[in-house]
């Protein structure tokens, strides 16, 4: 990359260094965690010190230090008058620095919010203002708005999507899939190909044999969760344990 730019030898420390990997120069990539690979991908868009930067979902299977570099990196580079154009479903991450804020919803725009330079420093976009969300679920005769931040674990059942929280559970017509890409940037995790877990409700993960993984939920019952191992991995770097 450095020889499709004409760029210096010392244009490749530079960019490890500026998103804290210079460790790892000598690490293969297939080997480096999904959220290094992020990294990666990150500093190659900054080395040829482009004038308009386009960021496709950057965040994505990020962890939250990897989240705060960005916002860190895309706020340095638009101070050096480089145009920053990005897409992402995390809106509460995104208004903490975005000094616009277009929501879109099916191709349209739902909302169109200009921060000036001081709601940016001294009153920052609140998230639940911008994505305002309550999950529906129908439980006998009544529609019920659950918090996303009050349900454990949603999982497929009987061609059903059930929600789960410490003290109810109920049916969304949601199926697991829709509800995954609604609740994006919002804690959750596909543990399972049949579970999707609120990752602030996670105590503890629990090796059973080489491939055997379950989560243990902080509810009173303790509730048990399967996971894959393909998702334990991804859990691994994304939360560095």
């Amino acid at each position: 990359y450095r020889r499709l730019h004409k760029l210096p030898v010392s244009s490749i420390d530079d960019a490890l260094a500026s998103v804290g990997m210079s460790d790892q120069a000598n690490t293969a990539v297939a080997k480096l965690t999904p959220t290094a690979q992020r990294r990666l991908a990150f500093a190659r868009s900054l080395m040829a010190r482009p004038s308009i930067l386009l960021l496709d979902q950057p965040t994505l299977h990020t962890d939250f230090d990897t989240q705060t570099l960005f916002a860190r990196l895309i706020a340095q580079a638009s101070a050096d008058n480089v145009a920053v154009l990005l897409t992402v479903e995390d809106l509460a991450w995104a208004g903490k620095f975005c000094t616009r804020v277009i929501e879109l919803e099916d191709g349209r725009i739902i909302s169109n919010r200009c921060n000036t330079a001081e709601t940016t420093t001294s009153d920052p976009v609140e998230p639940e203002r911008l994505i305002p969300y309550k999950v529906p679920a129908r439980k006998e005769d009544r529609i019920i708005l659950f918090d996303p931040g009050d349900i454990l674990y949603a999982t497929s059942r009987d061609g059903k999507t059930m929600l789960h929280t410490s003290s109810e559970e109920a049916a969304t017509n949601l199926t697991l899939q829709e509800l995954e890409g609604r609740l994006v940037g919002r804690g959750f995790f596909k543990a399972h190909r049949a579970y999707l877990v609120n990752l602030q409700h996670i105590r503890a993960v629990i090796q059973y044999t080489r491939n055997s993984y379950t989560l243990l939920l902080s509810d009173p019952a303790e509730t048990m969760i399967p996971l894959s191992k393909q998702s334990e991995k991804e859990l691994q770097a994304l939360l560095g344990y």
